[in-house]
């Protein structure tokens, strides 16, 4: 009698161990591309208004400076 007890309280637990959602949630790739309408001066690690400005006319959420006084346009892939 117990071993029929046993098997049926294994199925309920794997019924509710399989139901339970497990989302992991995980930060996605960033995409980048050049900005094509700054101008301007642009320190690497920065992000200034005019480069964030020029992004933002291009669709893309934020702007950083990168090396060689580049604005780079990101937005998570």
């Amino acid at each position: 009698m117990e071993k029929k007890y046993f098997g049926l309280l294994f199925l309920v637990l794997f019924f509710f161990a399989s139901e339970m959602k497990m989302v992991v949630e995980v930060e996605g790739a960033t995409c980048a591309k050049p900005s094509k309408f700054f101008k301007g001066g642009c320190f690497s690690g920065f992000s200034t208004p005019a480069c964030r400005n020029a992004c933002s006319q291009e669709g893309w959420p934020t702007g950083i400076c990168v090396p060689v006084f580049r604005c780079e346009c990101r937005r998570t892939c």
